[in-house]
Parts: C-alpha cells; structure tokens; sequence
C-alpha cells in the first residue's frame, strides 16, 4: 500500500478537540506514554485539558465489534472466541482430522495453524494454482473445517471479528464518531489495516500520523565485553553511575535476550544496587513494593520466562519480564489444591507428592500458623514411603497435623464431591471459587501488592475461561481444570511497573518508543539483529515473500532490524551498544549495524580491597555430647563416622539431613523388603538346613517358595498393579530358588534369628543392630548373613580391612556377639538379584558357602588370628564411638566413593576443595 499520512505534532495533537478526536496506538504501553506526555503540558495557567480517546487497535477492534452486536442487520455472532479458545478449537478440529499422525505435535500445530489464519487475512495472502504445499493444503483443509464448526456454535473468533468490523465500514454501515484519527507507533500497515483506513478516509475523516520529537543520539559508543555475564556487569556499573551522576536522570538497559538472562540479570543488579544503597544511600531511593494491575497487551517480550526469584524483591530498578500466571504462588497454590480435590471427589486416591505440592504451596486455611505442621507432614510421607494416600487417611492426618487446615478441609471436599459429572465452563469457574472460598483460599495473612495483583489477574483469567462456555462445552471437572491450568500458563503476569524507579531493564521490543537520559543496549550479535527468518510453515513461502508478511525472508526481517536500531539510537541522548566476543566455547560477531562502529574493548575491573589480616581457624571439633547423655541410632552412626566426621556430626548431631524423595511404585526399597520378607516367611517355615534338603527331596521346596512369596507380596506390594505384581513374584520366585540351591551345600545348620534387633551400648552410645539372619552351626559358632538386593559391587574386603572400616553392620555384630560370650564362625553379604545370586564375605573354618573367603585368603589380614581380627574391629569400632561421643567432626574421607551416598553434601562443601586437598585423607 502507498498510503501515506499527515504527521501530528505532540503540541498539535492537545490543540485538537478532545471529543472528535481518536488516538490509535500499537500497545498499552505507548498510549499511556501518550496520556502521560500530554498531561505535561498541563501548568498554572492550563490546569484542564480534553484528553482525546487513547486506545490500541486491537483494543478498538473490539469496541467496534461489540458496537456492531447491537446492529440485527451487522450479522454478528453470538460469542466472540479470545486466542486461547479460538487455539482450542483449531485443537480439537487438528485433532479430529490428524487422529492417525499419533506424532503430531497437536498443540504446535493449532498455535501455527492460528497465527496462518491471521496472516492469510492480514496480508491478504493467497496462494496460486502450483506453489500449494503439502502443508497448506492441510492447513486450509483444517481451516475450512474451523469455520465451519464455528459457525456451528453461532461463534466467530477476534480475526472474523475484524473482518466484519472491516467489511462493515467498507459498507458504509458503520461510522466513526471521531472526526481525526491519529495513528501512533506504527512503522508497517498491513493491506487489511491499510483498507479500513483509506475506507475511513472516504467517509471524510482526517487520518493522520503522530510525529514525536526524539532527536538521534548525540553520544553513541560501542562496547565490546568477553563474555555475556561480563557484559551485564559491565551494563549495571554503567547504570549506577549513571544514577549517581544525575539523581534525576531515568535510565534503561535493553536486553534481547532478557527472558533468557533474568535471573543473571536480577543477580548482577541486587549485587550493584545493594553496593550504591551501602555507599551513599541518598544517590537512589528505595523503591516501595510495586502498586496497581499488570500490563501485558502488546508485549511480546515478556512471554515465557522463568524467573527463580521473588518479583517483588527490592530493586532500585523495573525488570520488564512478566512469568506465566500459572507459575506465581497464588495461582499455582490454587491449581494445586483444585487437583488434590478434583481427584479426591472422583474416589482417586492421590499420591504424597501430589499432595506435598498442595500443602507446601499454601494458601488456605492456617495459611502462617500451621506452615510448619504442613511441611512437617510432607517430609513424613516422604520418609515413610508412602504411596498413595486415600481421603479419609489424608482428612485423619490432616487432623493430627494441621487442625484448622482440616476443619476447612472437610467442607471444600464436600463442596467438590457436590459438583456435576459435566458442566460447562462458567459453571466450573463457579464450583472453583466455592472450592477454593470453603478451603480458605487465599489464606488468612492479608496479601501483599503482588499477591493482591495475582489474584486479580487469576480471578480475570477465570472470568476469561467462563466466556469461554459455549464454545468449548461441556468438561469434566478434571478437563475444566486443565482448560484453566492452560490458559494460565499462556497469560503472562507482572506487576505493575512502579514508576519511582529510575532504571527500567527491557526487551528490544519494549524498548520500542521509549525515552530515556541513557540506554545501554547489550548482546547485539549477528544473531539477534537482524535475527533468522521464521517463516509460518503451514503457509507457502512464495506466497509469504509476495505479500511481503513479517517474519517470512531475511530481507523482511533485515528491514524490521533496522527499523528497530534506528529507534534504539532516538531513545535516548546518550546510547551505549554492546556485544560479548564469545558465549561459552562459540565466537560471537557484533551485528551489522554496529559493526562500522569503533569498538571501546572494557575488561571488568574489580575494585582492589585493602588487604587484611588473615586468621587461621581449625575448625573440626564440635561441643562434646554432655553428661548422661544418650544418642541412640544404628550402625549407619558409626559407619558415617568412619566415612567422613564431619558428615556423622551434621546429620546426627545438628539434625540436618537431605530432605527424602517421594516414594515411586517402582522403588528399588520395596524389591528390596518383599525379597527380606519372602526369605524370613520362608525360613520361619523351614527352620534348618536338614529340613531344607529334606523338603526339597521330597519335591515340595517350590511350593513352599511360592507361598513365602504370596505371603510377602501381600504385605509388601500393595501399591502394585497386577501385572507389575505378577512380575515381581516371578522374580522373587527365581531368587528365592536359586538362594535355597547354594544354601543346601552348606554344612548343618538351624536358623536362630530372623530380622532380629541387638542392642550395643558403648558410652553416651545405645545403637539398635537389625539383622536379616543368624545362624547357629554345629560347633555352636554363629553365622551372620546380611542380604543385599541391589546390583552393585560386593567387595567387603575393602571395607573392612582399612584402618577405618566401614559397611560396619556385621562387624559390629561381630563385636557385640562376641561381648556375649557367642563365637561368631562367618559373616555373609549375600545378593539377591535376578541376574546372580552370590555370597561374599569372611569365615574362620568352611562352612561350605561358596564365595566367602577364608582369613588367611585376605592378605591385608596376614599374620592375624580370627580372634585377633574381631578384637580389632571391636577396637575400631570403639574409637569411632568415642570420637563421636567427644565432638569429633574433621571433614575428610578416604575415597571419593565413600561420599556416594552423602545427604548432607551441600553442608560439607566438598566441590570447593581442591582435588587431594582437605577433603581426602590418607
């Protein structure tokens, strides 16, 4: 289109009168700039001025159609469908029509499919006889099938609903009340958009162009930084002492890859801000918790970020990167609950983390008072290993746990058992917030500004779904709640910008029309300016490159790129543009339009500290156990004693531990208890070695086998579907059978314990020793046998042969035994595994298992009688107790692989030690 417009001054723009006045902008933010410039103008001697109407086009867009629901002639729709469930029907017709390409991605396909639709109106794009690709031609199958089943529903979508509002001041049958339409931001019109204005130009109205006064910058200067993180750095110190300089001033750093670089960017700020506010806290004021709605129409560049931090964190600054609404906590506490409830209410029995996930999120009745409580109660699900939690277990813990919680609990349950099977949307949203208000939702603590701001935009999003109702239809309360858990994560959220900050932190596009005292532009590389072409696929590329549609050729997008630089060079007086040499091991070239530009190379000077005094502490010993004190525990103690000290002192002295991880149905620990208990009910049957061979002459050890394992498969593999179930047995089947084969070669014996426990006390020690077997020989000498389920290495000869033996459970029981006067003849790590059953370990004499080694075998035991080896794990096992006992608490270990299983490692810090440094000992 040649169309051109008259260009508007600002000052011309007040003159006009208010009334017969338009203002068309391409975003929320420009017009309130707009309303913001025009209210400058107001002074002592004009304190009143006519604001024309100020609104984006989109905005307008829809205004107008509304207006055109009130024509019976306009042949408007009953229901107007936003994007997200306009994209939801173009799902369900992909769906529908692509059932049998199982690997299509549905959704990716239905947000392409979408943007088409819009582009093929837009730019009034079409396609001729012989460019049809494979791919349009489904598109335009799909698309013929979407309008249809619009029609349908007696629905149109915002993109029909621009038509018509095209169509009909083409018509002549609608009429603008204004009289001059000023068009503001717009760098491209697009052939529809182009049409509706020369249509309006026929009625008579003015359509003109606002020109704003933004000079180029005088003072332009190209930095060069080593690395991206550099590069921020560099960014930030150029802001503060920007600040520091001018306390009036307004700055901004302009980030294309922000959504990216948040959390390094909020990092970086916090570190230089909290050093301006330490230093001289008058340069730049605090900023007070950000105030009013969130602002996310026409801001492309805050979609989809992660931000790990809090939002409302206090900077000194405004970073413009929203999160999607699903990820606040408010929302997120909502949607989980909603699913705990939803499942509930359905007889679905919900697993711990799903419920873990609801209880740490919060928000609900005793919100503050019984955080701890519901924390306490997660972490015992976790430690305990629970599956599956029913309703009534869940309600009799909460109970125990969380009092007020499970009273509000009570009546959000039954209001969630009290909604239909199917309903449509405005009735769910209805049955939510009843849920939700009978839960307590959204606490009892009075919220804060962004929690305040959230619920609002959940209570919007709601809303939005609700009008959603007779297009999508009806859903079940879990297809209601999915719906709704979408739309969420496809609505940005951000606080409202305060506008006390003097630091604004944006994307390229949200700088798009801003002014500032100073802007740094950082990360311009040939990749993001110009940026790779990213034509619609669904859309022939001829046919894309002939109507000239954004985003199709790299000429298009070389042209929006330098559209683009040119305005970041009007943004302010003073502009800085950077670029890093490399990202990681890749080389970065700077863009185009900056490369002509001399490059100023700025290493990132730290500032030198003053030297100062260094003082050397020993820190490895805590405070002893007191008098008459008791630690009581199992061999695990002293075993994570020998391993490292410091490790024993933080777990079991201090208490902290790594939080458990939710049980799985296929935990390696249940195998592990259904193989114990198969093999205890086993041999509380057999009792003895001869009653062994004297069952299995008889032809009768299978079915003995197969009950033993009925039994444990009972008590232990409830959780298990019966397949899984069906499998497991037959493993454990295997196992049993061929552990009994190996145990019949041994010589004569009689079972004497089975998962017994023993006590050891040593000093301020009382440990608990729980024992899989023990058996008894002829000689009366003692067997100790520990199973083992798992696949790894069995090596006891390396662990327990070091000065600090570890894998301590049968050497201690070695210790103990021998305090009571029993002999122990052989101690027995057996594995039971599918793939090989064996025993290792150390006997004085054969017993006939194959696989232990005699103590003359070990040469690390050379020279020591059986006796002499007891006596010196006795010994070894005494001092570790005593240097628990006394504080002892070195960090240090002997092998790296002793520290495999550390849950306390983040405390011990071994990652910063240099390699043979501190953390390893001889």
């Amino acid at each position: 289109m040649n169309d051109t417009y008259d260009p508007i001054p600002l000052e011309a723009l007040a003159a006009l009168p208010g009334d017969a006045t338009l203002v068309l902008t391409v975003n929320n933010r420009l017009a309130r700039r707009i309303l913001a410039e025009l209210s400058r103008g107001l002074d002592a001697r004009r304190s009143v001025i006519a604001v024309p109407a100020i609104v984006p086009l989109g905005a307008w867009l829809r205004q107008a159609a509304e207006q055109l629901a009130f024509d019976a002639d306009a042949g408007s729709a009953a229901h107007v469908l936003d994007a997200f469930g306009a994209r939801q029907l173009w799902r369900q017709v992909i769906e529908a029509a692509e059932a049998e390409h199982v690997l299509l991605d549905v959704a990716q396909a239905a947000r392409l499919a979408y943007e088409a639709d819009w582009l093929v109106s837009d730019w009034r794009i079409s396609v001729a006889e012989g460019l049809e690709t494979p791919e349009y031609l489904r598109f335009r199958a799909w698309r013929r099938r979407y309008r249809e089943l619009l029609q349908s529903l007696d629905a149109e979508d915002e993109n029909q609903s621009c038509e018509r509002v095209v169509q009909a001041v083409l018509d002549g049958g609608m009429a603008l009340p204004a009289r001059t339409l000023v068009l503001a931001g717009f760098n491209e019109f697009p052939p529809r958009l182009a049409l509706l204005l020369r249509a309006l130009r026929e009625q008579g109205i003015s359509v003109l162009r606002l020109r704003e006064r933004r000079p180029e910058a005088a003072d332009v200067e190209r930095v060069l930084a080593d690395e991206p993180d550099a590069e921020w750095r560099l960014a930030a110190r150029w802001a503060v002492d920007c600040m520091r300089g001018d306390p009036q001033g307004r700055y901004a750093i302009v980030s294309p890859r922000l959504q990216d670089d948040v959390v390094l960017a909020r990092r970086v700020l916090h570190a230089e801000l909290a050093t301006v506010a330490a230093s001289d806290a008058s340069d730049i004021p605090d900023i007070p918790d950000a105030k009013g709605a969130a602002d996310t129409q026409g801001t492309a560049d805050t979609k989809g970020t992660v931000d790990t931090e809090d939002p409302a964190a206090p900077l000194a600054c405004n970073i413009a990167v929203g999160r999607p609404l699903r990820d606040w906590p408010v929302a997120r506490s909502a949607l989980a609950w909603l699913d705990v409830l939803g499942d509930y209410a359905r007889g679905v029995d919900c697993g711990p983390q799903q419920l873990g996930l609801a209880l740490l999120a919060g928000h609900c009745a005793g919100a503050r008072a019984e955080s701890p409580a519901r924390a306490a109660l997660d972490a015992r699900w976790r430690r305990t290993r629970r599956l599956r939690l029913a309703a009534a277990q869940f309600g009799s813990e909460l109970g125990q746990y969380a009092p007020l919680l499970a009273k509000a609990w009570g009546a959000a349950l039954e209001a969630a058992r009290a909604c239909p099977e199917t309903a449509a949307c405005d009735t769910w949203m209805r049955h939510f917030r009843q849920i939700l208000r009978a839960l307590g939702f959204p606490g009892d603590d009075a919220l804060d500004s962004s929690a305040y701001q959230t619920m609002e935009a959940l209570d919007a999003a709601c809303d939005r779904l609700a009008g959603l109702a007779a297009a999508l239809g009806p859903k079940s309360f879990g297809s209601a709640l999915h719906l709704l858990e979408q739309l969420l994560a496809e609505t940005a959220f951000q606080p409202q910008r305060d506008p006390a900050a003097r630091l604004d932190v944006l994307g390229l596009l949200e700088a798009e029309g801003g002014r500032w005292d100073g802007v740094w532009v950082l990360g311009l590389d040939d990749e993001v300016l110009p940026a790779a072409p990213r034509p619609n696929p669904l859309i022939p590329l001829a046919a894309l490159r002939s109507a000239g549609a954004p985003r199709a050729t790299p000429e298009r997008e070389l042209q929006w790129a330098a559209e683009l630089y040119a305005d970041l060079l009007c943004s302010a007086p003073r502009v800085r543009i950077s670029h890093a040499r490399r990202a990681g091991e890749r080389e970065l070239r700077p863009s185009p339009f900056i490369a002509e530009l001399p490059a100023q190379d700025q290493a990132l000077c730290l500032s030198e500290a003053a030297p100062a005094d260094i003082e050397s502490l020993l820190d490895d010993r805590g405070p002893g156990l007191a008098a008459g004190e008791i630690t009581r525990g199992g061999s695990a103690l002293l075993d994570t004693q020998s391993r490292n000290p410091l490790w024993a002192y933080v777990k079991y002295r201090l208490g902290a531990v790594q939080l458990d991880g939710y049980a799985e149905l296929a935990d390696l620990n249940a195998r592990g208890n259904f193989l114990h208990r198969a093999l205890e009910v086993a041999w509380g049957t057999l009792g003895s070695h001869a009653a062994l061979c004297r069952l299995a002459d008889e032809g009768g050890l299978a079915a003995l086998v197969d009950e033993a394992v009925r039994q444990a498969a009972d008590d232990c593999l409830q959780a298990y579907g019966p397949a899984l179930r069906t499998l497991e047995m037959e493993r454990a089947r295997k196992v049993l059978l061929d552990w009994l084969a190996l145990e019949r070669q041994r010589r004569p014996f009689r079972v004497l314990g089975r998962e017994d426990t023993q006590h050891w006390s040593h000093g301020a020690l009382d440990l608990s020793l729980r024992l899989d077997r023990v058996d008894e020989l002829e000689d009366g000498s003692r067997v100790i046998i520990d199973y083992k389920s798992g696949a790894g290495r069995l090596d006891p000869k390396a662990s327990w042969t070091r000065s600090r033996p570890v894998e301590l459970q049968l050497p201690l029981y070695a210790a103990v035994v021998g305090e009571e006067g029993a002999q122990v003849g052989a101690l027995a790590l057996v594995r039971l595994h599918a793939r090989q059953v064996e025993a290792k370990g150390l006997c004085d004499g054969d017993i006939g298992l194959a696989g232990l080694s005699g103590i003359h075998d070990w040469q690390e035991c050379a020279g020591l009688s059986w006796g002499d080896l007891l006596r010196r794990w006795r010994a070894a096992v005494e001092q570790l107790a005593e240097e628990y006992a006394c504080g002892i608490a070195r960090n240090e270990f002997l092998r790296r692989d002793d520290m495999q299983y550390c849950d306390v490692l983040p405390f011990l810090r071994l990652e910063e030690e240099e390699p043979g440094h501190a953390g390893q000992s001889a």
